[in-house]
């Protein structure tokens, strides 16, 4: 991949209050999407979006559990991402 085709990073030192607001815009897909903030720390949030419990997939749990499966099909892992944005304006996020 050539170089033209990779993103633009900034290079230069953004104010303060226009990098809350990067941040602010980074966060607002997955707030819509049902994740929460559980941690802020300057220009990082860690977002968690909460496990959902299924009652088809509980009770075919239930029926499996039968022939000796596990029964934790029920509930989904929980999504976690965190975003970061840099002095520059550059936003990374990393899910776990």
């Amino acid at each position: 991949m050539s170089n033209s085709m990779l993103p633009q990073r900034n290079t230069e030192p953004i104010k303060e209050k226009e990098l809350r607001s990067i941040l602010k815009s980074a966060n607002d897909p997955y707030l819509s999407r049902g994740f929460r903030v559980v941690s802020e720390c300057g220009y990082t949030v860690q977002l968690v979006k909460p496990k959902q419990f299924n009652v088809f997939v509980a009770l075919l749990g239930v029926l499996i559990c039968v022939a000796g499966w596990p029964n934790t099909l029920a509930a989904q892992n929980e999504e976690k991402v965190t975003v970061s944005v840099d002095e520059f304006g550059n936003v990374t996020r990393q899910w776990m």
